[in-house]
Order: C-alpha cells, then sequence, then structure tokens
C-alpha cells in the first residue's frame, strides 16, 4: 500500500500547481517554435519600438486560432534555428495545443503526462528485466514517482519527460526482444528508438550504451541476437540521418569549475534525485550542514547500490543496467574534461542515466527487504526504502507549491520584476531591447493588460504614453544612456527602471526615438 500510495501521489503531484512557477526561458523557446514563427519574424512585427498588446506579445506563444503557421513551420524554424532540437517534442506539443490550448498549464500538462508514461515504462522495464522479482517494478515506480528532479521536469514545457518516456519505453521493448526474439519485437524497439533520436540528440549517447549491452550479453560474438541489433540501430540511424544537424549545441554547459567544486557540484546532482529542498551556496549554515550529511548518506547508498548489483544480479541485469548509468554521464564527464565544460552537471543531460540509477537504488532495497533476509535485516532495509519515499515525498510538495526552484528563474528576476510591474497603475508600458525570449517569459507573469514598446539594438523605442507608468527592463547600456538624457530613471529592482518625465529636461529633445516629456 505504501508503494502504490506513493505512485498515486506522484501522479497528483505532476498534475498540481502547473501554472504556479515561472516560465522560464527555455519554456518560452518551446512556445516560440511551436507558434511556428522565426525570431526574425518576432522582431519585425513586434520589436519596432511601436506601442504592441499583450496579446500582440502572446501570439508568439503558441497556435493562435487561423494562424498560417503550421507543424511544417515550427519543424523548419528548428531547423533554421535550434537543430540541436530534434522535432518529436515540439511537433506533439503544437498539436497538443490545438486540442487544449497553450497556457502556461497546458504546456505544461503534456510534460506531466509523458512523465506518467516514463513512470509506465520504468514498471515495464523492471518486470521484464527482473521477472522474478515484481518489487524491484514496484519500488522503482514509487521512487521515481516522488523522485524531486523527475517532478521538476515533469512540470517543465521542454522534452525531457518525452526523452525519458521513449528511453524508458526502448529498453523494453530491447530487453523483451532478446528475451523473445521475434520480427515484430525487433521492429518495434527500431521504431522506438528512432523516435528516442527524433525526441533528444542525446539518445545517440543511450543507442552507444544499447549496443554495448548487447555486445555484452552476446559475449562479444556476432550471434543472431547481435546481428539483429545492428540492423534496427542502423535502421534508427538512417531514419535519423533526414535530421540536418550541423553540430550546434545549446549555451548549457559551458561554465568552468575548479574539480573539487566539479565534484561537488555533480554528486549534488545525484543526491537530488531523493532529496532537494533548494538550497544554495548562500543559504543558512544549520540547513546546509545536516543536508550535507544526508547526502553524503544518499551518495553512499548509491554506491553501495552499484556495487550489490555488480555482485549479486545476473550479468544480464547488472549490464543493462550499468550501460544505461554509464551511456551518457561517462561520455558527458570525458567530454567535460577534455574541453574544460561543464556538461555533465547539467542535470537534464543525464536524466535516463539518473533514472537508471533509481533503478539500481529500488534493486537493492527490494532485494534486501526482501523475506530471504533476516527478519532484522530485512526490516531495516524496508525503513529505509520508507525514508527514501518520504524524503521524496517532503521534497516534492516543497517543489510544486514554490513559485521558483533552481532550474528556473534562479536569481528570481521573474518574479520580482514581475510583482513591481504587475502592482502599478494603468496604464503601464514595458520597454526593453533585451533578448526577445526574456520578455516573452516575463510576458506570462504580467496583466494583459500591459503593453510593450520593444527593439533590436542599437534602435530606440519612443516613448510617448501620456500618463503611463513606464519601466524599463534588462535595457542594454546604449538604451539606458539615451533614456537617462530625456528622463529620471528610479531603480526599482535588480535591471529594473521606472522612467519618468524630468521636471527640467536637460534639452529640448532626447535622442533621436524617444520623446522627452512626454511622460506624466
Amino acid at each position: 500500500m505504501l508503494l502504490l500510495g506513493s505512485i498515486v501521489l506522484g501522479v497528483a503531484l505532476r498534475f498540481s500547481f502547473l501554472d504556479h512557477k515561472v516560465y522560464w526561458y527555455d519554456e518560452a523557446v518551446s512556445s516560440l517554435e511551436v507558434s511556428g514563427y522565426r525570431p526574425g519574424e518576432v522582431a519585425a512585427d513586434i520589436q519596432t519600438g511601436r506601442l504592441v498588446s499583450h496579446a500582440e506579445v502572446d501570439r508568439y506563444q503558441g497556435v493562435q486560432p487561423g494562424s498560417p503557421k503550421s507543424a511544417f513551420d515550427t519543424v523548419a524554424g528548428l531547423v533554421a534555428n535550434e537543430p540541436q532540437l530534434t522535432p518529436a517534442y515540439f511537433v506533439l506539443l503544437r498539436w497538443w495545443s490545438q486540442l487544449v490550448g497553450h497556457s502556461v498549464a497546458a504546456n505544461r500538462a503534456l510534460s506531466a503526462l509523458l512523465s506518467v508514461l516514463a513512470l509506465a515504462g520504468a514498471f515495464w522495464l523492471c518486470r521484464e528485466r527482473f521477472p522474478a522479482a515484481p518489487r524491484v517494478a514496484w519500488l522503482s515506480t514509487a521512487l521515481l514517482a516522488v523522485s524531486p528532479l523527475q517532478l521538476l521536469y515533469a512540470q517543465e514545457a521542454r522534452p525531457y519527460s518525452m526523452w525519458l518516456a521513449v528511453t524508458l519505453l526502448s529498453g523494453a521493448l530491447l530487453v523483451r526482444a532478446l528475451r523473445r526474439p521475434s520480427l515484430l519485437a525487433w521492429a518495434l524497439y527500431a521504431a522506438s528508438m528512432a523516435l528516442a533520436l527524433y525526441t533528444y540528440l542525446l539518445s545517440l549517447l543511450v543507442l552507444a550504451g544499447q549496443a554495448l549491452f548487447v555486445a555484452i550479453e552476446s559475449r562479444w560474438r556476432m550471434t543472431r541476437q547481435m546481428k539483429a541489433f545492428a540492423a534496427c540501430a542502423a535502421s534508427a540511424l538512417l531514419a535519423f540521418a533526414a535530421w540536418p544537424y550541423r553540430g550546434q549545441r545549446s549555451g548549457a554547459g559551458n561554465d568552468h569549475y575548479a574539480l573539487l567544486q566539479y565534484l561537488t557540484k555533480w554528486l549534488r546532482s545525484v543526491g537530488i534525485l531523493f532529496a532537494d529542498f533548494d538550497l544554495r551556496p548562500d543559504s543558512p549554515k544549520a540547513q546546509l550542514i545536516p543536508y550535507a550529511v544526508l547526502l553524503l548518506a544518499l551518495l553512499t547508498l548509491c554506491g553501495y547500490a552499484l556495487y550489490f548489483l555488480w555482485r549479486h544480479a545476473s550479468r544480464e541485469q547488472s549490464a543493462f543496467l550499468l550501460t544505461l548509468i554509464a551511456s551518457l554521464c561517462v561520455p558527458l564527464a570525458l567530454l567535460d574534461a577534455l574541453s574544460g565544460s561543464s556538461l555533465a552537471l547539467v542535470t537534464r543531460y543525464s536524466l535516463p542515466s539518473l533514472a537508471g540509477l533509481q533503478l539500481a537504488v529500488s534493486y537493492l532495497l527490494a532485494t534486501r527487504s526482501a523475506a530471504g533476509d533476516t527478519r532484522r535485516a530485512g526490516g531495516a532495509w524496508q525503513l529505509c526504502a520508507a525514508a527514501l519515499l518520504a524524503l521524496g515525498v517532503l521534497s516534492c510538495l516543497g517543489v510544486v507549491r514554490a513559485a521558483t526552484w533552481w532550474n528556473k528563474d534562479p536569481d528570481n528576476y521573474i518574479q520580482a520584476a514581475s510583482r513591481i510591474i504587475n502592482a502599478a497603475p494603468d496604464p503601464v508600458v514595458v520597454v526593453s531591447d533585451v533578448w526577445l525570449v526574456r520578455i516573452l517569459s516575463l510576458e506570462h507573469q504580467l496583466r494583459p493588460q500591459i503593453h510593450y514598446r520593444l527593439t533590436v539594438q542599437p534602435a530606440l523605442p519612443a516613448i510617448d504614453v501620456p500618463d503611463a507608468t513606464v519601466f524599463a527592463v534588462l535595457p542594454s547600456e546604449h538604451l539606458r544612456s539615451a533614456l537617462q538624457s530625456g528622463f529620471v530613471l528610479e531603480p526599482v529592482g535588480a535591471e529594473l527602471w521606472k522612467v519618468t518625465a524630468r521636471t527640467t529636461p536637460r534639452s529640448e529633445a532626447g535622442p533621436q526615438g524617444l520623446s522627452g516629456g512626454s511622460i506624466r
């Protein structure tokens, strides 16, 4: 009952407070891609300095009724702007938006639904891999259901939940094809792997890990199983060859860290699988010290789980989980060591590997707490499993109720700025020349009555709305200097200024594009 209750609670939490957290920059990019419009088209329409309404900005954050754009435009936009993002999730989100709308809650509901599918995939995978131990499947599903890390990405309008779901389902299909080979079983595996590649580019590493697993299970011989897998992998890669990826990568993972700091951050990413209270380096020591002790205990448990899996599971069982765990963590860590990047510290890049680690911990707890152990030892391991579930539940309750978390708006800018802007009396105008996506993200937190004057550097907006409350949001140095020559800039928050007219202007008129003294 404890396991089933944890699963039900985890599913319910995935659909709770979906619109409570800020709509982060990456999510705004998802909505922009789904709309089918390209950044250049958006800039030519609303970043010209003219006064635009909330609805005009929101037009580029989803599929609008009567939009001339189609799913082909979404795919073409990804090819042109971000080919490192493969299209399956974005096309699916577009179709979803056409059915249920493009609100924050609606977009995130798709990720939550896909995360539930990932739970089903984990259960099926464990039943296929550990057929004689059904408790492993139940405990694995429960731990994934109340994992704060899995919940965070289950409530984010990005491909990560879909990637995890397809990866786990492809793993289950692979194991089934190896256990009960048939043309249909191998065809389903090949199709799932092709879908995984079109869901997230790092599935290439997952495929390499699965190839290593099949080679180990075939004892490094070209068996019929190995030939069937090679044919399926080749088919999936051939299908993916149509995607025109040209070596681009996102901006995440470019930070450089000293070795000790790198290891500390990586170990923390393992700990937040089970317990995450959004503690920062500047959090009180009274909170950091107990959490550090807890992390040490969790890391010890994970290390022992890997050792136990290696020593006590069958070769096929241990090889599958260990290659899944290593398929992403090891290549990303090696790339970091060679290039000085920090890709392995971006937890979303290793989500399937981290899920594999949770399955290994579940195998340890389920096996040790089985009736075959002594009653006292079995009870201790059952208590350990219950404690892990309780930690996960407490963490998840904190995650769903928070307005921000470490993976969204870490400097709390969107929340802080939106509170100040929303509290101002109408009419309100937001002026900015910042990267458009930052405004699109902020727009979801602002009242529909607010208007915008947006430009692309070095153009300057006209400020000529009488009696308006004007805010300069994240202005460039160029825009800020221009505003200061004709207006008074009062700092009201980090990178946020209230713009008011001068009682004694410095000159009769401000710089070209600005109308000094027109705001009262």
